[in-house]
Protein backbone atom coordinates (compact mmCIF):
# COMPACT_ATOMS: atom_id res chain seq x y z
CA UNK A 1 0.00 0.00 0.00
CA UNK A 2 1.20 3.70 -0.75
CA UNK A 3 1.71 5.36 2.51
CA UNK A 4 -0.22 8.84 2.84
CA UNK A 5 1.02 11.00 5.58
CA UNK A 6 -1.68 13.03 6.94
CA UNK A 7 -2.89 15.10 10.53
CA UNK A 8 -6.36 14.23 11.39
CA UNK A 9 -7.89 14.59 15.14
CA UNK A 10 -10.47 15.05 17.17
CA UNK A 11 -9.91 18.44 17.87
CA UNK A 12 -9.10 19.75 13.91
CA UNK A 13 -11.33 17.51 11.64
CA UNK A 14 -14.64 15.70 11.49
CA UNK A 15 -17.99 16.04 12.66
CA UNK A 16 -19.51 15.67 16.47
CA UNK A 17 -22.78 14.90 16.78
CA UNK A 18 -23.78 15.69 20.80
CA UNK A 19 -26.70 13.60 21.72
CA UNK A 20 -29.61 14.17 24.01
CA UNK A 21 -28.69 12.53 26.94
CA UNK A 22 -24.98 14.10 27.05
CA UNK A 23 -23.09 11.57 24.82
CA UNK A 24 -21.23 12.34 21.89
CA UNK A 25 -20.46 10.66 18.27
CA UNK A 26 -17.31 11.62 16.20
CA UNK A 27 -17.19 10.55 12.77
CA UNK A 28 -14.75 11.52 9.70
CA UNK A 29 -15.02 10.19 5.95
CA UNK A 30 -11.65 9.38 4.55
CA UNK A 31 -11.72 8.55 0.49
CA UNK A 32 -8.79 6.96 -1.54
CA UNK A 33 -9.90 6.90 -4.75
CA UNK A 34 -9.27 3.53 -6.37
CA UNK A 35 -7.90 1.68 -3.51
CA UNK A 36 -8.58 -2.02 -3.35
CA UNK A 37 -8.40 -1.24 0.85
CA UNK A 38 -7.64 1.55 3.55
CA UNK A 39 -5.48 0.98 7.07
CA UNK A 40 -4.99 3.63 9.05
CA UNK A 41 -2.69 4.28 11.65
CA UNK A 42 -3.06 6.51 14.84
CA UNK A 43 0.11 8.44 15.77
CA UNK A 44 -1.79 9.16 18.77
CA UNK A 45 -4.26 6.76 20.37
CA UNK A 46 -6.22 7.09 23.94
CA UNK A 47 -9.26 5.96 24.51
CA UNK A 48 -10.56 5.91 28.34
CA UNK A 49 -13.48 3.33 29.63
CA UNK A 50 -16.60 3.57 27.99
CA UNK A 51 -15.60 5.18 24.86
CA UNK A 52 -15.26 3.02 21.92
CA UNK A 53 -14.07 3.29 18.54
CA UNK A 54 -15.39 1.73 14.83
CA UNK A 55 -14.06 1.50 11.19
CA UNK A 56 -16.18 0.44 8.69
CA UNK A 57 -16.98 1.35 4.81
CA UNK A 58 -19.80 2.93 3.08
CA UNK A 59 -21.75 -0.28 2.07
CA UNK A 60 -21.07 -1.49 5.62
CA UNK A 61 -19.90 -4.89 4.58
CA UNK A 62 -16.96 -4.51 6.44
CA UNK A 63 -16.89 -2.99 9.80
CA UNK A 64 -13.75 -3.14 12.41
CA UNK A 65 -14.21 -2.59 15.91
CA UNK A 66 -15.23 -1.98 18.45
CA UNK A 67 -11.19 -0.16 19.59
CA UNK A 68 -12.01 0.41 23.25
CA UNK A 69 -9.80 1.05 26.80
CA UNK A 70 -7.89 -2.34 25.64
CA UNK A 71 -6.46 -1.26 23.06
CA UNK A 72 -4.37 1.41 25.13
CA UNK A 73 -0.39 0.83 25.29
CA UNK A 74 2.65 2.41 26.51
CA UNK A 75 3.32 3.53 22.98
CA UNK A 76 0.06 5.46 22.60
CA UNK A 77 -0.21 3.90 18.77
CA UNK A 78 -2.93 2.05 17.16
CA UNK A 79 -2.65 0.47 13.42
CA UNK A 80 -5.94 -1.11 12.15
CA UNK A 81 -6.50 -3.92 10.36
CA UNK A 82 -7.84 -3.68 6.33
CA UNK A 83 -11.29 -2.54 5.37
CA UNK A 84 -12.41 -3.24 1.98
CA UNK A 85 -12.63 -0.37 -0.95
CA UNK A 86 -11.60 3.14 -1.24
CA UNK A 87 -13.83 4.80 1.58
CA UNK A 88 -13.64 4.15 5.04
CA UNK A 89 -15.72 6.20 7.45
CA UNK A 90 -14.34 6.80 11.18
CA UNK A 91 -16.60 6.86 14.37
CA UNK A 92 -15.90 7.19 17.90
CA UNK A 93 -18.55 7.26 20.43
CA UNK A 94 -17.61 9.01 23.89
CA UNK A 95 -20.41 8.55 26.71
CA UNK A 96 -21.16 11.12 28.66
CA UNK A 97 -19.48 9.94 32.39
CA UNK A 98 -16.27 10.42 30.38
CA UNK A 99 -13.91 12.38 32.78
CA UNK A 100 -10.57 12.00 30.72
CA UNK A 101 -9.62 13.11 27.81
CA UNK A 102 -9.67 10.80 24.98
CA UNK A 103 -6.87 10.63 22.32
CA UNK A 104 -7.30 10.19 18.61
CA UNK A 105 -4.97 11.51 15.62
CA UNK A 106 -4.88 9.64 12.27
CA UNK A 107 -1.13 9.47 10.79
CA UNK A 108 -1.33 7.73 8.06
CA UNK A 109 -3.77 6.37 5.42
CA UNK A 110 -2.61 3.72 3.30
CA UNK A 111 -4.27 3.28 -0.17
CA UNK A 112 -3.79 -0.56 -0.67
CA UNK A 113 -3.27 -1.10 -4.20
CA UNK A 114 -2.20 -5.13 -3.63
CA UNK A 115 -5.63 -7.50 -2.96
CA UNK A 116 -3.44 -9.28 -0.35
CA UNK A 117 -6.78 -10.88 1.39
CA UNK A 118 -7.97 -12.07 -1.79
CA UNK A 119 -11.44 -9.97 -1.61
CA UNK A 120 -11.85 -9.48 -5.75
CA UNK A 121 -12.40 -11.82 -7.96
CA UNK A 122 -9.39 -11.23 -10.22
CA UNK A 123 -6.75 -11.35 -7.83
CA UNK A 124 -3.90 -9.09 -7.33
CA UNK A 125 0.02 -9.80 -7.40
CA UNK A 126 -0.66 -12.44 -5.69
CA UNK A 127 2.04 -14.95 -4.39
CA UNK A 128 3.60 -17.43 -7.34
CA UNK A 129 1.89 -20.68 -8.11
CA UNK A 130 4.23 -22.87 -7.27
CA UNK A 131 4.03 -21.92 -3.53
CA UNK A 132 2.65 -24.35 -1.45
CA UNK A 133 -0.50 -24.26 1.31
CA UNK A 134 0.13 -25.39 4.60
CA UNK A 135 -2.82 -26.96 4.28
CA UNK A 136 -1.32 -29.70 1.71
CA UNK A 137 -0.17 -33.07 2.99
CA UNK A 138 3.09 -31.96 3.43
CA UNK A 139 2.58 -29.49 5.84
CA UNK A 140 0.89 -31.96 8.03
CA UNK A 141 3.78 -32.27 10.49
CA UNK A 142 4.69 -29.31 10.81
CA UNK A 143 0.63 -28.62 11.90
CA UNK A 144 1.63 -27.11 15.32
CA UNK A 145 4.91 -24.59 13.66
CA UNK A 146 2.49 -23.44 11.52
CA UNK A 147 0.15 -22.10 14.09
CA UNK A 148 2.95 -19.96 15.67
CA UNK A 149 3.49 -18.01 12.25
CA UNK A 150 1.21 -14.61 11.69
CA UNK A 151 1.27 -11.90 8.68
CA UNK A 152 2.54 -8.30 9.86
CA UNK A 153 0.75 -5.11 8.40
CA UNK A 154 3.37 -2.21 9.09
CA UNK A 155 1.31 0.55 7.86
CA UNK A 156 1.51 -0.41 4.09
CA UNK A 157 4.81 -3.13 4.27
CA UNK A 158 4.46 -6.53 4.87
CA UNK A 159 6.91 -9.01 6.02
CA UNK A 160 6.08 -12.75 8.23
CA UNK A 161 7.46 -13.86 11.99
CA UNK A 162 6.56 -16.27 14.36
CA UNK A 163 5.69 -16.67 18.12
CA UNK A 164 8.31 -18.26 19.95
CA UNK A 165 8.58 -19.74 23.32
CA UNK A 166 10.59 -18.83 26.66
CA UNK A 167 12.15 -21.21 29.10
CA UNK A 168 10.00 -19.94 31.69
CA UNK A 169 7.04 -21.31 29.20
CA UNK A 170 4.50 -18.75 30.21
CA UNK A 171 3.19 -17.84 27.32
CA UNK A 172 4.27 -14.48 26.91
CA UNK A 173 4.07 -13.31 23.05
CA UNK A 174 7.54 -12.38 21.96
CA UNK A 175 7.08 -12.78 18.31
CA UNK A 176 10.48 -12.97 15.86
CA UNK A 177 11.15 -11.62 12.86
CA UNK A 178 13.20 -9.70 10.68
CA UNK A 179 15.82 -6.22 11.81
CA UNK A 180 15.13 -5.11 7.99
CA UNK A 181 11.37 -5.56 8.77
CA UNK A 182 11.56 -2.48 11.26
CA UNK A 183 10.70 -3.88 14.19
CA UNK A 184 11.20 -1.05 16.46
CA UNK A 185 8.40 0.75 14.43
CA UNK A 186 5.81 -2.15 14.82
CA UNK A 187 3.67 -0.51 17.53
CA UNK A 188 1.33 0.14 15.48
CA UNK A 189 1.87 -3.42 13.57
CA UNK A 190 -1.25 -5.50 13.02
CA UNK A 191 -0.34 -9.45 13.56
CA UNK A 192 -2.68 -11.56 11.32
CA UNK A 193 -2.40 -15.24 12.63
CA UNK A 194 -4.33 -18.33 11.02
CA UNK A 195 -4.68 -16.31 7.73
CA UNK A 196 -4.51 -19.90 5.78
CA UNK A 197 -6.23 -21.04 2.88
CA UNK A 198 -8.91 -23.76 3.37
CA UNK A 199 -8.39 -26.12 0.43
CA UNK A 200 -4.85 -27.45 -1.18
CA UNK A 201 -4.45 -25.24 -3.90
CA UNK A 202 -5.34 -22.12 -3.34
CA UNK A 203 -3.83 -20.73 -6.35
CA UNK A 204 -6.65 -22.50 -8.55
CA UNK A 205 -9.18 -21.88 -5.96
CA UNK A 206 -11.36 -18.32 -4.83
CA UNK A 207 -9.35 -16.35 -3.51
CA UNK A 208 -12.65 -15.83 -1.04
CA UNK A 209 -12.27 -19.14 0.46
CA UNK A 210 -9.14 -18.34 2.50
CA UNK A 211 -9.83 -17.81 6.39
CA UNK A 212 -9.97 -14.29 7.52
CA UNK A 213 -7.39 -14.82 10.41
CA UNK A 214 -7.57 -13.27 13.67
CA UNK A 215 -5.60 -10.23 14.44
CA UNK A 216 -3.40 -8.50 17.40
CA UNK A 217 -2.82 -4.83 17.22
CA UNK A 218 0.38 -3.57 18.22
CA UNK A 219 3.79 -4.65 19.86
CA UNK A 220 6.67 -3.39 22.12
CA UNK A 221 10.63 -3.06 20.67
CA UNK A 222 12.78 -5.65 22.57
CA UNK A 223 15.56 -6.24 20.43
CA UNK A 224 17.23 -5.88 17.18
CA UNK A 225 20.71 -6.39 15.38
CA UNK A 226 21.88 -6.10 11.97
CA UNK A 227 24.33 -9.02 12.17
CA UNK A 228 21.82 -11.78 11.92
CA UNK A 229 18.81 -9.68 10.56
CA UNK A 230 16.89 -10.35 13.89
CA UNK A 231 14.05 -8.40 15.53
CA UNK A 232 12.02 -9.20 18.42
CA UNK A 233 8.67 -7.46 19.56
CA UNK A 234 6.55 -8.15 22.64
CA UNK A 235 2.86 -8.14 21.19
CA UNK A 236 0.89 -5.75 23.26
CA UNK A 237 -2.20 -8.62 23.57
CA UNK A 238 -1.71 -12.41 24.21
CA UNK A 239 -3.64 -14.11 21.72
CA UNK A 240 -6.52 -15.35 22.91
CA UNK A 241 -7.23 -19.19 23.55
CA UNK A 242 -9.93 -19.03 20.67
CA UNK A 243 -6.86 -18.57 18.24
CA UNK A 244 -5.68 -21.43 18.95
CA UNK A 245 -1.53 -20.43 18.51
CA UNK A 246 1.71 -21.96 19.14
CA UNK A 247 4.90 -20.80 20.92
CA UNK A 248 7.27 -21.92 18.54
CA UNK A 249 10.89 -24.19 19.84
CA UNK A 250 14.31 -22.99 19.03
CA UNK A 251 17.94 -23.84 19.01
CA UNK A 252 20.31 -21.86 19.75
CA UNK A 253 23.48 -24.40 19.72
CA UNK A 254 24.83 -23.22 15.89
CA UNK A 255 24.41 -27.20 14.92
CA UNK A 256 23.64 -27.25 11.02
CA UNK A 257 20.15 -28.13 10.42
CA UNK A 258 20.50 -31.51 8.15
CA UNK A 259 17.05 -30.18 7.09
CA UNK A 260 14.96 -27.39 6.85
CA UNK A 261 11.34 -25.92 6.64
CA UNK A 262 10.59 -22.57 6.41
CA UNK A 263 6.62 -21.07 6.87
CA UNK A 264 5.92 -17.85 5.89
CA UNK A 265 3.46 -15.20 3.62
CA UNK A 266 4.87 -14.60 0.61
CA UNK A 267 3.28 -11.33 -1.06
CA UNK A 268 1.06 -11.42 1.75
CA UNK A 269 -0.63 -14.41 0.36
CA UNK A 270 -2.10 -17.16 2.83
CA UNK A 271 0.45 -18.89 4.39
CA UNK A 272 2.74 -21.16 2.68
CA UNK A 273 5.36 -23.79 3.51
CA UNK A 274 9.24 -24.38 1.85
CA UNK A 275 11.16 -27.37 2.00
CA UNK A 276 14.78 -28.30 2.37
CA UNK A 277 15.57 -31.44 2.35
CA UNK A 278 19.53 -30.99 2.29
CA UNK A 279 22.18 -30.09 4.80
CA UNK A 280 22.15 -26.12 5.06
CA UNK A 281 25.21 -24.18 4.44
CA UNK A 282 27.11 -21.38 6.59
CA UNK A 283 27.41 -18.43 4.70
CA UNK A 284 27.24 -14.60 5.02
CA UNK A 285 25.44 -13.83 1.53
CA UNK A 286 23.29 -10.89 2.55
CA UNK A 287 25.28 -9.69 5.94
CA UNK A 288 29.24 -8.65 6.16
CA UNK A 289 29.68 -10.73 9.71
CA UNK A 290 30.96 -14.30 8.68
CA UNK A 291 28.76 -17.39 9.27
CA UNK A 292 25.71 -14.67 10.36
CA UNK A 293 23.42 -17.06 8.25
CA UNK A 294 22.37 -20.48 6.84
CA UNK A 295 22.09 -20.44 3.01
CA UNK A 296 19.20 -22.30 1.37
CA UNK A 297 21.08 -23.85 -1.45
CA UNK A 298 18.32 -25.32 -3.13
CA UNK A 299 14.07 -25.30 -2.07
CA UNK A 300 12.97 -28.88 -3.16
CA UNK A 301 9.34 -29.93 -3.94
CA UNK A 302 8.97 -26.12 -5.89
CA UNK A 303 8.59 -24.34 -3.34
CA UNK A 304 10.18 -20.78 -2.66
CA UNK A 305 9.32 -17.64 -0.71
CA UNK A 306 8.86 -13.81 -1.79
CA UNK A 307 8.71 -10.39 -0.92
CA UNK A 308 6.60 -10.34 2.17
CA UNK A 309 7.98 -13.76 3.66
CA UNK A 310 11.25 -11.49 4.72
CA UNK A 311 11.44 -11.78 9.11
CA UNK A 312 9.71 -15.90 8.61
CA UNK A 313 11.26 -19.00 10.48
CA UNK A 314 13.18 -21.39 9.79
CA UNK A 315 13.03 -24.68 11.57
CA UNK A 316 15.15 -27.86 11.43
CA UNK A 317 14.65 -30.91 11.35
CA UNK A 318 13.84 -31.50 15.23
CA UNK A 319 11.04 -28.56 14.87
CA UNK A 320 13.16 -26.08 16.00
CA UNK A 321 13.39 -22.74 14.98
CA UNK A 322 17.19 -21.88 13.76
CA UNK A 323 16.68 -18.59 11.75
CA UNK A 324 14.61 -15.86 10.18
CA UNK A 325 14.44 -15.08 6.34
CA UNK A 326 16.48 -11.88 5.38
CA UNK A 327 16.37 -12.11 1.73
CA UNK A 328 18.10 -14.06 -1.41
CA UNK A 329 17.52 -14.76 -4.98
CA UNK A 330 14.43 -17.28 -4.71
CA UNK A 331 11.56 -17.23 -6.44
CA UNK A 332 9.06 -19.67 -8.37
CA UNK A 333 11.31 -19.44 -11.69
CA UNK A 334 14.96 -19.25 -9.47
CA UNK A 335 14.29 -21.92 -6.43
CA UNK A 336 18.09 -21.09 -5.07
CA UNK A 337 19.72 -18.73 -2.68
CA UNK A 338 18.06 -18.23 0.48
CA UNK A 339 19.11 -16.37 3.05
CA UNK A 340 18.40 -16.91 6.88
CA UNK A 341 20.18 -15.31 9.86
CA UNK A 342 21.07 -17.42 12.36
CA UNK A 343 19.74 -17.83 15.77
CA UNK A 344 22.94 -18.51 17.42
CA UNK A 345 24.00 -15.28 16.61
CA UNK A 346 21.06 -13.38 17.25
CA UNK A 347 21.09 -15.42 20.73
CA UNK A 348 24.00 -13.12 21.89
CA UNK A 349 23.32 -10.35 19.57
CA UNK A 350 27.26 -11.87 18.10
CA UNK A 351 29.00 -10.98 21.58
CA UNK A 352 26.53 -8.00 22.32
CA UNK A 353 26.45 -7.12 26.52
CA UNK A 354 22.84 -4.91 25.43
CA UNK A 355 19.44 -6.79 25.79
CA UNK A 356 18.05 -4.86 22.82
CA UNK A 357 20.61 -6.66 21.10
CA UNK A 358 20.25 -10.03 21.93
CA UNK A 359 17.85 -13.08 22.39
CA UNK A 360 18.75 -14.78 25.44
CA UNK A 361 17.64 -12.13 27.44
CA UNK A 362 14.08 -12.35 26.79
CA UNK A 363 13.88 -16.01 25.68
CA UNK A 364 16.04 -17.33 28.75
CA UNK A 365 15.52 -14.63 31.64
CA UNK A 366 16.58 -17.10 33.96
CA UNK A 367 19.78 -17.76 32.19
CA UNK A 368 19.28 -21.18 32.38
CA UNK A 369 21.79 -22.51 29.59
CA UNK A 370 19.13 -24.46 27.47
CA UNK A 371 20.88 -25.49 23.70
CA UNK A 372 17.39 -25.51 23.05
CA UNK A 373 13.14 -25.79 23.46
CA UNK A 374 11.19 -27.50 22.72
CA UNK A 375 7.20 -25.23 21.26
CA UNK A 376 4.59 -24.62 24.01
CA UNK A 377 0.87 -25.07 23.58
CA UNK A 378 -1.11 -22.94 25.61
CA UNK A 379 -4.33 -24.67 24.40
CA UNK A 380 -3.16 -27.76 25.76
CA UNK A 381 -4.76 -29.27 28.92
CA UNK A 382 -2.41 -28.09 32.30
CA UNK A 383 -3.74 -31.96 33.45
CA UNK A 384 -3.62 -35.17 31.86
CA UNK A 385 -7.09 -37.04 31.07
CA UNK A 386 -4.92 -40.31 31.33
CA UNK A 387 -6.56 -41.99 34.16
CA UNK A 388 -6.99 -46.25 34.10
CA UNK A 389 -7.70 -49.26 36.05
CA UNK A 390 -4.68 -50.21 37.91
CA UNK A 391 -6.38 -53.38 39.11
CA UNK A 392 -9.51 -55.03 40.32
CA UNK A 393 -9.65 -57.05 43.49
CA UNK A 394 -12.41 -58.79 45.45
CA UNK A 395 -13.41 -59.09 48.89
CA UNK A 396 -12.94 -62.21 50.05
CA UNK A 397 -15.91 -62.47 52.50
CA UNK A 398 -19.22 -62.46 51.82
CA UNK A 399 -21.83 -59.25 52.33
Amino acid sequence: GHEFIVNYSLQNSGIWDDLPNGDRIWRIKLISTGALSINLVFNDFYIPYGGHLHLYNTDYSMVLGSYNHLNNNENNLLGTDLVKGDEIIVEYFEPKSINQSSRLLIGMVVHGYRDINGWYPVKVNESGACNMDVICPDGQPWSNEIRSVARILAGGGLCTGTLVNNTQQDGTPYFLTANHCGPSGMGSAVFKFNYDSPVCGSQTSANSQSSSGNSINGSTFRASKADSDFGLVELNTTPPASYSVFYAGWDNSGNTPQSAVGIHHPSGDVKKISFDDDVLQSSNGLSSVSNSEWRIELWERLTTTEGGSSGSGLWNENFHLVGQLHGGQASCGNSVNDYYGKFSMSWDGNGSSSASQRLQNWLDPQNTGVPSLDGYDPNQPAIAYDASISSVSEPSGSY
